[in-house]
């Protein structure tokens, strides 16, 4: 009888023993995959088009694998094959991300189309025309296509010439600074959405023979965009 007790106790240690091994293994892999995905989120992802135009594959980003949440995103760098960037090709995408660069190389444009209903929300800052003598462009075109920045400040020609285009009944809407022109001081803009109507241009920053090159943002409203004071 005592070998039994003893017996069981042994079995009952081993089971208690493999049951804790168990969840050790299982938080090990939980820390695991969550350190993967922090990384991949903390990896810059650089647009090469080595493919095609098309956001969502893969093997046109630096990374292998389309942008994920909070994830900094470069377009428009040296050594790009295809400068043009497009969200929904194939149909409507909804896509997060973290800070946006479109235009970093003086002399090699970036661009960004967004369209057929597709829905980006970039939750840090967001700048077109990085660097001076670079150029960014970004199209918003389509009902339903949305651009959202709502955390992080909007520049539309940072140190070179930024262009939004907002078209056929496309929506951008930030929550915080729109900034246009930053070469040129006080010239800041309230977000801007409505449906489409005939296009207008709105160059800013022209100003000082030493300023930077100016900024133009193409809006087609019904209202146009608050003109800066």
């Amino acid at each position: 009888m005592g070998r039994n007790m003893l017996g069981r106790a042994i079995n009952k240690m081993a089971a208690t023993s493999l049951t804790l091994r168990g969840l050790l293994i299982g938080a090990l892999g939980a820390a695991l995959v969550a350190l993967s995905a922090g990384a991949s989120s903390a990896q810059v992802a650089l647009w090469t088009g080595a493919s095609s135009s098309d956001w969502t594959n893969g093997s046109n980003w630096s990374t292998g694998t389309a942008p994920v949440a909070g994830q900094t995103v470069n377009i428009g760098g040296a050594g790009a094959t295809r400068p043009d960037t497009v969200l929904g090709i194939g149909g409507p995408s909804v896509v997060s991300i973290g800070a946006i660069n479109v235009g970093q190389v003086a002399g090699v444009p970036g661009a960004l189309t967004i369209q057929n209903g597709s829905r980006l929300t970039s939750t840090s800052i967001a700048r077109l025309a990085v660097v001076a003598g670079s150029s960014g462009t970004v199209t918003v075109t389509g009902s339903g296509s949305q651009w959202t920045i709502p955390l992080g400040t909007f520049y539309v020609g940072f140190q070179g010439t930024g262009t939004l285009s907002i078209e056929n009944g496309g929506q951008v809407t930030t929550g915080s600074n729109t900034i246009l022109g930053a070469a040129v001081p006080r010239r800041r803009a309230r977000s801007t959405s409505a449906a489409a109507a005939p296009c207008r241009r709105y160059p800013f920053g022209a100003a000082p023979a030493r300023a930077r090159p100016i900024s133009t943002m193409v809006f087609c409203a019904r209202r146009p965009l608050t003109r800066p004071s």
